[in-house]
């Protein structure tokens, strides 16, 4: 199905069911606010960015944990 994902500054980040509304999944990013996302052109990856990180999560997977994390930034990532 169409899957929509949304992104706050209240540290959240949730997938939705688009055609029904229903939110499937939430995804707590814990260090800051999310500033920017973007899903992979292969649909297989989220990647989100907050105050001097960027994370990729499985989009296949139960897991709300990160598969990895891109640290180092010293300030706010604004694109991705």
């Amino acid at each position: 199905g169409v899957i929509l994902a949304t992104a706050s500054y209240d540290h959240t980040i949730r997938l939705w069911e688009a055609p029904s509304g229903v939110c499937q999944r939430t995804i707590q990013y814990t260090d800051s606010q999310v500033n920017c996302m973007t899903v992979t052109p292969d649909r297989n990856f989220l990647v989100a960015a907050g105050e001097s990180d960027v994370r990729l999560y499985d989009l296949n997977s139960k897991n709300t944990s990160a598969v990895t994390s891109f640290d180092g930034h010293v300030g706010n990532v604004t694109s991705v």
